[in-house]
């Protein structure tokens, strides 16, 4: 069975994972046509892998049997007293190679922007994408264990919270993002505008670890700066004072930096060790939420 699904560009652009002619795939669709341009044709589905809607989420599973990619051009021009866009006719093209992204300098003198790829796919296998991961449910047992590795820490960190599952600013810099989709989640990060790290997984636990690596670490850090005087900081503050005193006028400044880093391990590996297993095994194992691939 052939279908026709659109790729928007800026997914390209996010992920770029190029494809082409003869892959097999899996993609998560929507049948949702509203960010398709006007001249492609008929449409089956749109490319969805970031949405938070489970309803009309599907997994197709399938070749790319023909690849093309369509350009559009903006133009604004004055009417009257307003201003308004004008889009040009679409222009299509069949991509002969795979779907790498188009430089701005490529695009300019063109003097049309990539709008997207129209795909047709051989598909053997089309299903609802049942929501096997439940975002609230997963908050809610991720709530229940940082809170037994350090008291009141979910409440605390509400706002980081917020912005890992922000998929509108998807694109910060260094920020771990978790994005929920369908049955699986999926933990990114991005570096200068792009994708740097990615990693799906079905695994509700693997979600609650990289939630608990990467806030316990943030609360450490917290306390060494002085924001926090959760679980016993008192010691690292003193450490903190005794360091810059003695950083002017000791030589063994070297030695207070170890002893600040030492007691940061601690109070992390206590904290991993108050959140139980399997949680502590991977923490002990060396692994964080840039390493999930290494869990087995």
């Amino acid at each position: 069975m052939n279908i026709r699904i659109f790729y928007e560009y800026w997914q390209m652009c996010y992920f770029n994972k190029p494809f082409k002619t003869g892959d097999l795939v899996e993609w998560y669709v929507v049948a949702d046509f509203k960010d398709c341009p006007s001249n492609v044709g008929h449409i089956d589905y749109l490319f969805k892998a970031h949405s938070e809607k489970v309803d009309g989420l599907f997994l197709i599973k399938g070749v790319v049997k023909d690849v093309s990619v369509v350009f559009e051009k903006y133009e604004t021009i004055r009417d009257g007293e307003n201003y308004r866009n004008i889009i040009y006719p679409e222009i299509i093209e069949n991509v002969k190679t795979d779907t790498s992204v188009f430089s701005e300098e490529e695009q300019y003198k063109r003097g049309f922007m990539a709008k997207g790829y129209v795909v047709e796919l051989d598909v053997f296998n089309v299903c609802m994408a049942e929501s096997a991961m439940e975002k609230e449910e997963v908050l809610s047992k991720t709530k229940n264990i940082l809170d037994k590795a350090i008291p009141g820490s979910f409440e605390r960190n509400k706002e980081r919270i917020s912005d890992i599952l922000n998929m509108n600013d998807k694109f910060c810099d260094g920020l771990m993002k978790i994005d929920f989709i369908g049955e699986q989640a999926e933990i990114f990060f991005c570096e200068r505008g792009k994708l740097d790290y990615s990693y799906h997984t079905d695994k509700e636990d693997i979600v609650i670890f990289a939630f608990l690596d990467y806030l316990i670490d943030l609360e450490v850090r917290d306390a060494l700066m002085g924001k926090s005087d959760v679980i016993e900081w008192n010691s690292i503050k003193k450490l903190i004072a005794e360091y810059v005193t003695d950083e002017e006028k000791c030589k063994n400044a070297a030695e207070h930096r170890k002893e600040i880093e030492n007691n940061k391990k601690r109070l992390i590996d206590e904290a991993f060790e108050r959140a139980g297993d399997p949680y502590n095994i991977w923490h002990k194992d060396n692994l964080n939420w840039t390493k999930l691939k290494s869990i087995i």
